[in-house]
């Protein structure tokens, strides 16, 4: 006798009212998944970070009021050209950021700048000064730069958006001047000398308009010359319409370690800066 099991599925249904809610962490919530932006305005949304484990590089940027960098999420600049990177947040994230910049790659970050508050930069809607301005980054064509924006505290959370840009390098400096310095000072000869002050620092040795100057200024971006003079006599030392700025002059005698201020002048009638 042959016997047979009949199985009947059998189907429960149940129903159910009120609200569902489906949540989705940040596509970009991880350093690993970090979105890949260029200069311009990006969107920035928290709501769904989770906060990382990377430590928070307080002695980068100390005094900036950088926070915990929590419900943090990550973006990645690859540097079209040197220059320098400014990163900000003012009235335009409705939460208290913090921005840190980081070389190098996940597993070996090296943080390069951060930033908490800055004076004058709102959150989104409010009158607190809590949002950030990461300025003037040094930064060099090529590299991969790692963005990480989270919040201060734990209330920190939200969405608006950011503004990347990038600006030109600054100029490098003037070249050094071999006469900047007294025991360096340059010969001087009757007649025309060349005079160029660019780059010059100021020097420490003492002044004063005790000898009769009119007008001494700071003595500037000074530079020194040694004239020896060949007979008894009297020096005019002269630069109107022939210098481009206003200048002050100061005559010593002896030695740089020992030196004696013996006249000294700043402005002059009809002495005119050179095309003026």
């Amino acid at each position: 006798m042959i016997r047979w099991i009949l199985i009947l599925p059998v189907f429960f249904q149940a129903s159910f009212t009120g609200q569902f809610y489906l949540s989705a962490q940040a596509v970009n919530d991880e350093c690993f998944q970090a979105t890949l932006i260029g200069e311009g305005i990006h969107s920035i949304d928290t709501t769904q970070a989770t906060t990382g484990t990377d430590p928070v590089p307080v002695d980068t940027c100390p005094g900036t009021a950088l926070g915990e960098v929590l419900f943090d999420v990550w973006y990645s600049f690859e540097v079209p050209e040197s220059g320098l990177m400014t990163i900000t947040t003012c009235d335009t994230v409705n939460f208290d950021t913090d921005v840190i910049v980081y070389s190098g790659t996940c597993d070996n970050l090296s943080p390069l700048a951060c930033h908490g508050d800055s004076p004058s930069c709102l959150v989104q809607g409010t009158g607190n000064s809590w949002n950030t301005v990461l300025a003037d980054v040094p930064v060099t064509s090529g590299e991969t730069l790692l963005i990480r924006i989270g919040g201060y505290g734990n209330q920190d959370f939200g969405n608006g958006t950011f503004e990347l840009s990038l600006a030109p390098p600054p100029p490098p400096p003037p070249p050094s001047i071999p006469h900047d310095e007294c025991p360096a000072a340059r010969p001087a000869n009757v007649g025309l000398n060349p005079l160029e002050t660019t780059g010059g620092s100021t020097s420490p040795e003492p002044y004063s308009s005790i000898t009769g100057c009119n007008a001494l200024g700071q003595m500037h971006a000074d530079v020194w010359f040694r004239w020896v003079s060949p007979e008894d006599g009297v020096i005019h030392l002269r630069t109107c319409e022939i210098v481009d700025f206003d200048t002050d002059l100061v005559v010593y005698t002896g030695e740089c370690n020992d030196l004696s201020q013996r006249a000294c002048s700043g402005d002059e009638p009809s002495c005119t800066l050179s095309g003026t």
